[in-house]
């Protein structure tokens, strides 16, 4: 697992996972996947569908994200990775 080099990550022992919360990996093979313009799918699109308030399940949530761009790819030569865990509501 890495990180891009200018993220700064607070010091702290604990990160408390509130419900709602989503915790989200990816491999490079996502933000670097090509389309038929030879246009990589980027950060900015990754964070553009992380903000994306309609993703009330996480497996649909990475189906619309992939399929957006880089299902299209002509040319596949990276893998594309991604691991999603999302808190839900506790149930009473």
């Amino acid at each position: 697992l890495g990180s891009r080099k200018k993220t700064q990550f607070p010091s702290l022992a604990e990160i408390v996972f509130r419900p709602g919360d989503l915790l989200f990996c990816y491999t490079d093979g996502l933000v670097e996947a090509l389309n038929y313009s030879g246009e990589m799918f980027g950060y900015e699109k990754v964070q553009d569908f992380l903000k994306d308030e309609h993703a009330d399940r996480v497996e649909e949530f990475i189906r619309r994200m992939v399929a957006a761009h880089a299902s299209r790819c002509p040319i596949r030569n990276d893998d594309i990775t991604v691991f999603a865990l999302k808190r839900g509501e506790p149930k009473i």
